[in-house]
């Protein structure tokens, strides 16, 4: 990750640009209050996968066969959109209605006949390899089958982004319809460090202390409590560590869902990994509790202690965020096997002299830990509408749900009737019983402050931008620091004829909210640096000021290599997002600073 310095920001009036008008006398300030309001229509669009019982898409089936339900009552579905696509060919819809921008006012249904998808039916891919979880034989096996689906069933107006996580997130665009630049990014994270061995080995290393551990009364010289108390305390360790990686990692996942949200269209996040635990080290505290039995209230356990950490309101959260940002997810997971670890502590020798019989990992207690792996990729995948596969001998057998999953769908889109950002149930009925739907289970509207986040995720990861309020960025210089980090020097720049200022006694007020980060060129993302900016313009300034640029000053700690830097700036007042990048070189930062 970068290291961001703190963001300062200062508000500056540029020069006024030729033939700006002079300032005018300040008018009278009203008497009586101004009222405005932003009228802000949004479609939610909800994907509709429809198959017969074998588990086939079905296609052909219109508007009247569908029934769409919020909160358990039935909505008018105003934008129907069907799409029945050859795999890796170009759309071509069974039949639509004109698909509807999430971001502008949508016309009435019968205002186009147009029959194309709109960018809002556009796709676009994510690929996350989680490289924490992953072992590097069962990277071997699942990359094979990732090169073929990428390679060949993406069309020619889809994004791909391809991120990969091992500790730090490091994120690729190879241009689609590349097979080469796809298979160079694919080799490039197979050469990566997969560090899922180490969750083996620490598990391994555990199972060897807790057969190795001295029984009550197993000895003249007792020290069975001792031993107890060093064990359980390695457990919880161990579960406390498995638990802040399962954290960081779908902290990770979550910047990748917000990257694909930001984009207008269709989004599928592809999980790959080694499992994610749901509750780590339960299976270690239920082998410990086998052969101590109550000692572990004696040595400062609790019963308690298996729930400590759980997993579970963070995958709610990720399926929430991901439903929130039309972003279907699909994961696959190979882990290793768990019921061998059986077989080798059988063979541990210092597990053979002991009155357990090395039988502390049973076969039930693998099946827990196997259950823990898994559980978190089908609430991740299922309330989004996708589908999980876990220690499946056969990879290619998901990613052709997946193709079909793209290639052959049906869109609902509804105006929703309150806007209040709660989060909302949907349903999607079809009225044929022999059929089967999966979509997502709900969604929510995002804040302004979300869109605006999200937007600046996708212009860091995808270069990917918006600009109606014409923001921009100039690399003013930089400075080495001790640490040999650049401290980069940066003006943001709004014109402030594109922002809502509303009068008040004495000056006009507005309200910018500027989001700041950056990409190097290995792929690896900063954090969002956040700082709210209020607008003041004296009454008699105004006129003079509306021919202005407002300038933010801000300065970014990064690497001394090259950087895509993107700026996310929201107008309050408004309700406008706006996404602006630009290229910086050290060379030419050095340059333009005078060094």
């Amino acid at each position: 990750m970068h290291r961001t310095a703190p963001f300062a920001a200062a508000l500056l009036l540029a020069a006024a640009p030729h033939g700006a008008r002079a300032a005018e006398p300040a008018a009278t300030p009203p008497s009586e209050p101004t009222f405005f309001e932003v009228i802000d229509v949004r479609v939610v669009n909800v994907e509709v996968i429809v198959t017969d019982r074998a588990g086939q898409p079905v296609p052909g089936l219109a508007r009247e066969d569908f029934e769409l339900l919020e909160d358990g009552r039935p909505v008018q579905i105003d934008y129907f959109y069907a799409e029945s696509t050859a795999p890796g060919a170009e759309a071509a819809p069974l039949a639509a209605d004109p698909a509807i921008s999430a971001e502008t006012p949508p016309p009435t249904p019968a205002a186009s006949a147009v029959l194309e998808p709109s960018p809002e039916q556009r796709l676009h891919v994510g690929v996350f390899i989680d490289d924490q979880s992953l072992t590097a034989p069962a990277r071997n096996r699942l990359l094979p089958a990732l090169r073929r689906f990428l390679g060949t069933e993406l069309g020619r107006g889809d994004r791909l982004l391809l991120a990969r996580y091992d500790g730090s997130l490091t994120v690729q665009q190879p241009p689609v319809g590349s097979s080469g630049a796809i298979e160079a990014a694919l080799d490039a994270a197979g050469r990566g460090s997969a560090r899922g061995s180490d969750r083996r080995a620490d598990l391994a290393h555990l199972l060897r202390e807790l057969q190795g551990g001295q029984l009550a009364g197993e000895s003249e010289n007792d020290h069975s409590e001792m031993d107890a108390a060093g064990i359980y305390a390695g457990i919880r360790m161990y579960s406390q560590t498995r638990y802040d990686e399962v954290r960081r990692t779908l902290g990770a996942l979550s910047q990748v869902v917000d990257a694909l949200a930001g984009l207008p269209g269709r989004k599928a996040l592809l999980y790959v990994g080694g499992g994610l635990s749901l509750r780590p080290g339960e299976a270690l505290y239920r082998a410990f509790e086998g052969k101590y039995g109550r000692l572990a209230m004696r040595v400062g356990g609790s019963p308690n202690d298996i729930l400590q950490h759980d997993a579970t309101p963070l995958l709610r959260d990720l399926a929430a965020r991901a439903n929130a940002g039309r972003v279907t997810v699909y994961a696959i997971g190979a882990p290793e096997d768990q019921s061998s670890l059986a077989l080798e502590q059988r063979l541990d020798p210092r597990a053979m002299n002991t009155p357990s019989g090395g039988i502390n990992w049973s076969t039930e207690l693998a099946a827990s830990e196997s259950f823990n792996l898994s559980e978190p990729l089908q609430m991740m995948a299922g309330p989004t509408g996708g589908v999980a596969a876990f220690d499946t001998p056969n990879p290619g057998a998901l990613l052709a749900t997946v193709r079909r999953d793209l290639s052959s769908y049906y869109s609902l889109g509804f105006v929703p009737s309150r806007r209040d950002g709660d989060a909302r149930r949907l349903e999607v009925r079809v009225k044929r019983p022999d059929l089967r739907v999966r979509h997502r289970e709900g969604y929510r509207e995002a804040t302004g402050r979300e869109r605006a986040a999200r937007g600046t995720r996708s212009a860091i990861f995808l270069g990917w931008s918006e600009n109606p309020l014409e923001a921009a960025i100039e690399v003013e210089g930089s400075t080495l620091d001790r640490d040999g980090q650049l401290l980069v020097d940066l003006l943001v720049k709004v014109p402030l004829g594109k922002l809502v200022l509303l009068p008040q006694a004495d000056f006009h007020e507005g309200r910018l909210t500027v989001f700041v980060g950056a990409r190097d060129r290995h792929g690896r993302t900063s954090d969002l640096t956040e700082v709210a900016i209020p607008i003041r313009v004296p009454n008699d300034q105004l006129l003079t000021a509306l021919g202005q640029v407002a300038g933010y000053r801000a300065r970014l700690r990064l690497r001394p290599i090259e950087h895509l830097v993107a700026v996310g700036v929201r107008d309050e007042l408004g309700n406008v997002e706006s996404t602006a990048t630009t290229e910086f070189r050290p060379e030419a930062a050095a340059a333009g600073s005078g060094r």
